[in-house]
């Protein structure tokens, strides 16, 4: 299935990927945002990170939040194309914005609750880059227990209403400049004129998984740092 900003004539869905425990939407911009950028969107599913059996207390399921990127330099998007490759099981686009195209390849990782993000940038300018993932229900679902930061990750203890237990670590490739605040992870970066590769992971464990959930995601994690982005997909 492929989308082109311009065939002016299509309808848009954003794409779906999961692995039976996890899903999500990604749009055309590879990302995951509720903003209707163009009269072209017709539908704009829960655009959301879904978990099999994660629900509030009145049945319904628990959002585990989204991720986008901006940018800190005056840019906007201009053309862009998206296909659902079914055979890999992935989402690619292809975006050209004022100083910068990006091909992004967006998986969900078929044995764990692992989102993979990889971007491949040709920027003409300097550009401020900003890699979020935003959890824009806390207080209402989550309580954030305890917050670690280093030049590459956020991890994110937490409690929901409920009393599940878990963690979420949010981490790149790349040395990243790190920041949590009201529920936004950011990982931000200064990339040169040229090419640039990077890849970022959000990663979710809970104690409805295993007792050890901590173990696991901080095992997981580092399995994912060691073999990199073409090994995991």
């Amino acid at each position: 299935m492929g989308y082109k900003s311009a065939e002016k004539s299509q309808e848009y869905v954003a794409p779906l990927l999961g692995n039976g425990a996890m899903c999500i939407h990604v749009d055309y911009e590879g990302c995951m945002t509720d903003e209707r950028r163009t009269e072209k969107i017709s539908y704009n599913p829960g655009m959301r990170i879904w978990r099999a059996g994660r629900r509030r207390y009145d049945n319904t399921l628990m959002p585990f939040g989204s991720f986008r990127h901006k940018f800190e330099n005056s840019i906007m998007l201009r053309e862009y194309a998206q296909e659902l490759d079914t055979k890999n099981a992935v989402v690619k686009t292809k975006c050209k914005y004022d100083g910068i195209e990006i091909e992004s390849t967006i998986a969900v990782h078929h044995d764990c609750n692992l989102i993979m993000i990889n971007r491949k940038m040709h920027c003409i300018q300097d550009i401020s880059y900003c890699f979020e993932y935003v959890l824009d229900n806390i207080k209402k679902d989550f309580w954030i227990d305890k917050i670690k930061r280093d030049e590459r990750s956020i991890e994110a203890q937490y409690c929901t209403v409920n009393g599940q237990k878990g963690i979420i670590n949010v981490f790149s490739d790349d040395k990243m400049t790190t920041d949590f605040k009201d529920g936004i992870f950011s990982l931000k970066c200064d990339i040169p004129s040229g090419e640039k590769e990077l890849t970022f992971y959000i990663l979710f464990s809970d104690n409805i998984e295993s007792d050890e959930y901590l173990k696991k995601s901080e095992e997981i994690k580092n399995s994912a740092m060691a073999e990199g982005y073409d090994v995991l997909i």
